[in-house]
């Protein structure tokens, strides 16, 4: 089981998350904070299948994916 992200629209999460999960995972104000939050607990397991493909699709930023280019990054940098 993973974690079903809520996060604010108003930073840059919109251009990190792919279009498609806009709707279910970024809220524009707390009143829609609210409603989204009270659907994810209502409706947990709906939300498990869109987590699951989100998590598909966010893949790219797993440390295990990420780390070589930071490691040949902070290599440039120090020189060698």
């Amino acid at each position: 089981m993973g974690y079903v992200p809520l996060l604010p629209d108003r930073l840059s999460y919109s251009e990190i998350l792919p279009e498609e999960f806009h709707g279910h995972f970024l809220y524009k104000s707390r009143q829609d904070f609210i409603e989204k939050l009270f659907l994810i607990i209502s409706d947990y397991k709906r939300y498990e299948e869109v987590q699951s493909r989100l998590a598909k699709k966010m893949r790219f930023f797993l440390w295990e994916n990420v780390i070589s280019g930071y490691d040949r990054a902070l290599e440039r940098l120090a020189g060698f």
